[in-house]
């Protein structure tokens, strides 16, 4: 089973163990805040499976984002090619949601670099991109600390959003390899 390692955690492909974690994260929402709608248990089954075909097609997903001291899944953590109508269409986003309990302790960041590294040296990509919704003060935070740099000509309204949501509008970061 494919797994990244960084000194707190342990990025891997789904199991069906990790359904109850997902969904806790998924349907919470205070973590949801800025996505469209909380998840209902269909949804999160149907997420799963998503992102294991993702990982099957590409080689890579949203992994479940695993405490290697405990063994618990905290969250999601990873990449995946963008596939929606926009500046960035074909590119690889990178992206990570957390369990609330899980915030403010630096997983985030720590997955996020080992997610960067992987994409540049053995994936072999030049440039990976992050988006959000502006007021995602935590997420942009996330991104600045990995070093990605705001893109101000590529905001755009996200086309799966819908039209009467509250937050269409993202901001593109970028980082590009050194």
């Amino acid at each position: 089973m494919f797994q990244l390692i960084t000194e707190r955690l342990i990025l891997r492909e789904w199991k069906d163990e990790d359904f109850e974690a997902l969904h806790e994260l998924c349907s919470d929402p205070e973590v949801m805040k800025y996505f469209p709608k909380i998840h209902t248990e269909e949804d999160t089954w149907a997420m799963i499976g998503r992102l294991r075909e993702r990982m099957s097609q590409d080689g890579f997903c949203f992994f479940a984002c695993e405490l290697k001291e405990t063994k618990e899944t905290i969250g999601i953590l990873g990449a995946s090619k963008i596939r929606f109508e926009g500046p960035i269409k074909n590119a690889v986003e990178i992206g990570w949601r957390m369990r609330r309990n899980f915030w403010n302790k630096g997983y985030s960041t720590e997955g996020a670099k080992e997610v960067a590294r992987f994409l540049f040296d053995d994936i072999g990509l030049e440039t990976i991109y992050a988006f959000a919704v502006p007021e995602n003060k935590p997420s942009l935070k996330v991104m600045t600390k990995i070093g990605m740099e705001y893109e101000e000509n590529m905001d755009f309204i996200h086309p799966d959003v819908p039209e009467n949501a509250q937050y269409r509008k993202h901001v593109v970061y970028s980082l590009t390899k050194s």
